[in-house]
C-alpha cells in the first residue's frame, strides 16, 4: 500500500538547491523491479534526476530548482517516480514552500583556531526560527542557534591542521551560494 510522501525539509531559499528528502512511499516491489534505472523528482511541472536514491532506507534525494523556473511560485507540488518513467509520477504530491533568500552582512569574528570551539556570530537576515538552521564550514555541518531575525550563531568545528582559506555558509537545510571565509589561523 502507498503511504504518503514524507519532505525534509519541506521548505528552502527562492534560489533554490535545497537538498530535499523524500520518503515514505518506497514501495519494494517497484523498488527492486527498477532498482538501475534513474528516479526522477517533479517541482511544479519541472522534473529533474534524482540526485541520490537508497531503496534500503526508503528515500530518493532531490534538489529544489530555483523559484523563478516555476513562475516565482511560492509553493509548489512535489512528486517522484521511482521507476524513472515520466508517467509514472505517484501523483500524491506534496508542498514544497519558498522561503526569502537570506542575505549574509557579517561573520563576527572572521577568522579562529583550527581546533574548532569558536562562537560564530551571523548577521544578516532574515533568518527564520527554525529547528533545522545550519552553519556550513567547508563540508562540516553544525546546528546553529536562532537570535532573532537577524541573527544566528554557531560554533566552529574542529579542522585539524589545513593551510587554506575555509568558506563558510549559512542556510536552512538548503544548498547556498558560499558568502565569507574564515582564514585558518
Amino acid at each position: 500500500p502507498q503511504k504518503d510522501l514524507l519532505l525534509q525539509p519541506n521548505h528552502g531559499p527562492q534560489s533554490g538547491g535545497t537538498r530535499v528528502k523524500v520518503s515514505g512511499i518506497i514501495n519494494t516491489e517497484i523498488s527492486s523491479s527498477s532498482s538501475d534505472q534513474l528516479s526522477l523528482c517533479k517541482f511544479g511541472n519541472d522534473t529533474f534526476p534524482a540526485i541520490e536514491v537508497n531503496w534500503n532506507s526508503g528515500y530518493i534525494l532531490c534538489t529544489s530548482p530555483p523559484s523563478s523556473s516555476t513562475g516565482f511560485a511560492s509553493s509548489i507540488k512535489v512528486d517522484i517516480s521511482m521507476t524513472g518513467d515520466v508517467d509514472s509520477f505517484t501523483d500524491i504530491g506534496v508542498i514544497f514552500q519558498y522561503d526569502t533568500d537570506v542575505v549574509i552582512k557579517s561573520l563576527r569574528p572572521a577568522s579562529g583556531p583550527v581546533t574548532g570551539g569558536t562562537l560564530i556570530k551571523v548577521h544578516g537576515g532574515p533568518f527564520q526560527n527554525r529547528d533545522e538552521i545550519i552553519c556550513r564550514f567547508d563540508e562540516k555541518d553544525v546546528i546553529a542557534t536562532y537570535h532573532d531575525e537577524n541573527e544566528v550563531s554557531c560554533v566552529s568545528p574542529i579542522f585539524g591542521w589545513v593551510d587554506e582559506v575555509q568558506r563558510v555558509s549559512v542556510f536552512s537545510m538548503a544548498s547556498s551560494p558560499e558568502i565569507q571565509t574564515i582564514s585558518a589561523t
